[in-house]
């Protein structure tokens, strides 16, 4: 591993937050303490292809597709799918993972994670930013039901 992502994985280990992202000379350009996929969406709003090193808690599919849009070449998740290991290395990223899990559940455990089931059958991130916004606008008013 890295010894950037190294860095943000130690830093991670001791706060509070949910993804940290480093530029290509170490340079944190990023931290969130928001749930879920709302952090990588925020870090490709402000640094599209621009972090190499990312760092987050729970990584499913929808995550490596838009790390991919933020530029990352290496990733440390805590917690990560094994469909989101399989396409981060069909992209060629380098995922490392604390713990390897089947699927991301969902917050009450009772299903897949409704944002990791919205790209199960999407190929390219770019197609995947789409599917994930319309999963999240469905779930903020109510039309899917978890």
């Amino acid at each position: 591993m890295h010894k950037i992502l190294q860095e943000l994985r130690a830093q991670m280990e001791n706060s509070e937050d949910k993804c940290l992202a480093a530029g290509e000379s170490g340079e944190l350009l990023f931290s969130s303490q928001k749930q879920g996929i709302a952090p990588l969406l925020d870090l490709y709003q402000q640094y599209p292809g621009a972090a190499p090193y990312i760092c987050d808690r729970v990584f499913g599919k929808a995550a490596v597709f838009v790390a991919a849009l933020c530029g990352a070449r290496e990733i440390f998740s805590f917690v990560a799918s094994r469909p989101a290991i399989d396409l981060a290395a069909q992209l060629g990223l380098v995922l490392h993972c604390g713990r390897e899990v089947p699927i991301i559940t969902n917050r009450t455990g009772s299903g897949q994670c409704p944002i990791e089931n919205s790209v199960m059958e999407v190929t390219t991130p770019e197609q995947a930013i789409p599917a994930i916004r319309a999963r999240l606008a469905a779930l903020a008013d109510g039309s899917y039901k978890i």
